[in-house]
């Protein structure tokens, strides 16, 4: 039986649906993209239950020691990495966030009911006449000329 997050069958939840948007996009874009690591499939459950025992217990005492001290230059390049890998994940996100928010533009009937609401109430714009409108503009630019 396959299964996802809990849901049988063939549905995935938003997230996944979103990967595979976004993994799609980027195939097509010719960028690489691995395959899902996870657990896709599940083994069917059987009525049985096992149980771990545990014979005896060891206590386990780190043998790592360094050789050397750090050069400070191996630490500015540790930092330089960090640094690199943080931003590939940022750039990555906000890739990722521009994809799913064209998927959404694209696909309005998929946000959630609050949005939909909110997208409606700034649909209904009030009706302006023009020459009321433009008789204001017309005073505001009097005003300003007058004060100087």
């Amino acid at each position: 039986m396959v299964t996802h997050r809990g849901q049988v069958g063939s549905d995935r939840c938003q997230g996944c649906q979103a990967f595979i948007a976004i993994a799609s996009f980027f195939r097509m874009q010719g960028y690489p993209v691995p395959e899902p690591s996870g657990p896709v499939e599940e083994e069917e459950q059987s009525a049985s239950t096992t149980s771990l025992t545990v014979s005896e217990t060891q206590q386990i005492t780190p043998t790592y020691a360094p050789k050397q001290k750090r050069s400070q230059s191996s630490q500015v390049d540790d930092v330089a990495a960090i640094v690199t890998s943080a931003q590939n994940k940022a750039a990555g996100t906000l890739i990722a966030e521009n994809v799913l928010a064209q998927h959404f533009i694209q696909n309005p009937e998929l946000l959630p009911e609050s949005l939909k609401a909110k997208i409606q109430e700034s649909a209904q714009m009030p009706s302006v006449d023009p020459f009321a409108y433009a008789d204001s503009l017309i005073s505001i630019a009097m005003g300003s000329i007058n004060a100087a």
